[in-house]
């Protein structure tokens, strides 16, 4: 019920505090540079860089606003629809 009025009100604002990866798509230019980045935060063995990879949703958000030298901006689709498959074991 809560994603119904938040996501929303963050999308008004371009920001998306969390955004699933089963059910989000992104364009593969804005995640170029930001995947090694998240790549060397687990391999880190600094304890918040460790806490920054378990939250990478959400830093992954927030990598993509503040790229530099660029101006992404995170919507919120509320007509769009997403088929999971759900394993059986």
């Amino acid at each position: 019920m809560a994603n119904i009025i938040n996501k929303p009100f963050e999308s008004i604002f371009g920001y998306i505090s969390y955004l699933p990866k089963n059910f989000s798509a992104y364009r593969y230019s804005a995640l170029h540079d930001i995947t090694n980045d998240i790549e060397d935060a687990s391999n880190n063995n600094n304890i918040l860089s460790k806490n920054d990879y378990l939250a990478k949703n959400n830093v992954l958000c927030f990598d993509l606003i503040s790229k530099y030298n660029s101006s992404w901006v995170l919507r919120y689709e509320n007509l769009s629809k997403a088929e999971v498959d759900i394993p059986e074991n």
